[in-house]
């Protein structure tokens, strides 16, 4: 008696029975020809319709030219696993590493040696350059919080809806962030010189302004003063570096005699109104100086008891906001002397908004 095979259905004639050239040859020939490598379907309809079929089959559809192999389960258009192509991958990757630690996915690009990209089995992240060992990762190191071992840097704004915690550097350097670097200093002392020297200094990136942009530098120190002349020190805030745009400063104030350590600080603030080629800044200085002789007032300041502080700026100035920028305090001596000293122990420079 005849008979079919399971797959593909091709005929099977009875010993003795005659060779039918259609059925026993040419139809057997065809339904090979139709299965042979991958089956061809025209679309996911043409493809559930496929009969019979069954596990490890394999079908391209021609519309999409996505790749297929059935489970051999019922009913057919359940039974499809998508094998990865060149085009777009719709289901899941499941990758079961045989252990947490383990690499689960390597990625590496052209002529790399090494791994750009590496998946771990307990979800860390790493990156490297291609050309030595993954150096930079991300991962979960508690129920709800991400980690990384390395510094992060953000172009645009980071949203923390709870407290933000850093344990090292966390730095934003883009549109509507907030830059908040502490750094405190070696000492750095301005003296036995007339000129103009910068104390503290923001480098503010290109672009990094925008409107709405704050930028604070807050310097503290302490001043000495030689034994006779006139001592006088003035503070400037500029835009640009030392030869930059000057937004505010001290004026001149006449400062006390053989005096050592005595404190002093300065704080800016610049905020940008506009931005691009012509873009818009102002600034404000405050400065507190605890060497002042007491009733030495600048002149159209008026103060009569905190002689030693003094309030300038709030004129906007022009600036480039597309390229990079020093916002800068700088001191300047009125009488070169070795004991004429302003010595600035630390800075805080940040983007405050």
């Amino acid at each position: 008696m005849s008979s079919t095979t399971s797959r593909v259905s091709l005929y099977k004639p009875a010993g003795g029975e005659n060779v039918n050239v259609t059925t026993d040859l040419n139809n057997n020939l065809d339904k090979i020809d139709t299965n042979l490598n991958f089956r061809v379907a025209t679309n996911a309809t043409a493809r559930n319709a496929i009969s019979p079929y069954w596990a490890g089959l394999n079908v391209r559809d021609t519309d999409t030219g996505k790749c297929w192999v059935s489970n051999g389960s019922a009913p057919l258009s359940a039974s499809w696993d998508q094998i990865a192509t060149a085009n777009t991958y719709t289901t899941a990757v499941n990758i079961a590493p045989a252990a947490t630690g383990t690499v689960g996915l390597n990625v590496r690009a052209g002529a790399d040696t090494q791994n750009r990209f590496q998946a771990r089995g307990d979800g860390q992240l790493s990156w490297g350059s291609g050309s030595a060992a993954v150096d930079t990762n991300l991962y979960r190191s508690a129920a709800n919080t991400l980690k990384t071992d390395d510094s992060f840097v953000s172009a645009a704004s980071i949203t923390a809806s709870g407290n933000l915690t850093t344990e090292s550097h966390l730095q934003f350097c883009g549109s509507g962030g907030a830059r908040n670097n502490a750094i405190l200093t070696p000492s750095t002392t301005v003296s036995n010189s007339t000129s103009e020297a910068v104390i503290a200094a923001y480098p503010i990136p290109a672009n990094d302004m925008v409107a709405g942009a704050v930028y604070r530098l807050f310097v503290f120190g302490t001043i000495n003063t030689h034994t006779s002349g006139t001592n006088q020190l003035t503070v400037r805030g500029r835009i640009g570096g030392l030869s930059g745009t000057q937004f505010a400063w001290s004026t001149t104030q006449t400062l006390t005699n053989s005096l050592t350590t005595k404190v002093c600080r300065a704080e800016v603030y610049l905020a940008c109104s506009s931005t691009g080629v012509s873009g818009s800044v102002f600034g404000q200085l405050d400065y507190w100086n605890g060497a002042v002789i007491a009733g030495n007032n600048p002149t159209n300041f008026g103060f009569t008891t905190n002689h030693g502080h003094i309030m300038d700026g709030g004129t906007p100035y022009t600036v480039n906001t597309t390229n990079a920028i020093d916002l800068v305090l700088t001191a300047q001596w009125s009488a070169a002397s070795s004991n004429n000293a302003l010595v600035c122990h630390g800075i805080i420079a940040e983007r405050v908004a």
